[in-house]
């Protein structure tokens, strides 16, 4: 069986496809505990001058925490960007540095002993499942869009 979906943090602003809101996901850092306390949050501001590992900035996460970085006059040193969202998690954990991703990719690292601190202010991105406008829409597709909502919800 077939299922034409995909699942993506921005919008791909297409005639004929049709976005669904599945989530927000805020942008939390990811460090070791020898690196980043575990705290309720961390203030952008105190990543000022910090070596970070961070995404790609010509991705849609990558675009928005510079957009936020440089509206907060906060300026980081990006030491090595990574194009996936799970290298730069799993990175951090076998190093000294702190990296930036979205709640939804630092869900492994976790269970990788590493302390997930949300920014403040918050920085979130929205994550969408893309659809064909035109046609039927199958069950499976309509399973697919419920079950992304509520793991997503699970996060929270």
């Amino acid at each position: 069986m077939e299922a034409d979906v995909g699942v993506l943090y921005h919008s791909v602003s297409h005639p004929a496809i049709k976005e669904i809101e599945l989530a927000t996901s805020r942008l939390v850092c990811v460090g070791h505990p020898d690196v980043l306390d575990n705290a309720p949050f961390i203030d952008v501001s105190s990543l000022e001058g910090r070596e970070i590992i961070g995404p790609d900035p010509a991705d849609p996460l990558g675009r928005l925490l510079a957009k936020r970085l440089e509206e907060l006059s906060v300026t980081v040193r990006t030491s090595i960007t990574a194009q996936s969202y799970h290298s730069p998690a799993a990175l951090a954990a076998r190093s000294k540095t702190v990296t930036i991703v979205d709640e939804v990719a630092a869900i492994s690292a976790r269970s990788q002993g590493m302390n997930i601190v949300p920014l403040a202010p918050e920085i979130a991105i929205p994550v969408v499942a893309s659809v064909a406008i035109n046609g039927e829409r199958s069950a499976l597709v309509e399973q697919f869009i419920q079950t992304c909502r509520k793991r997503f919800r699970v996060l929270k």
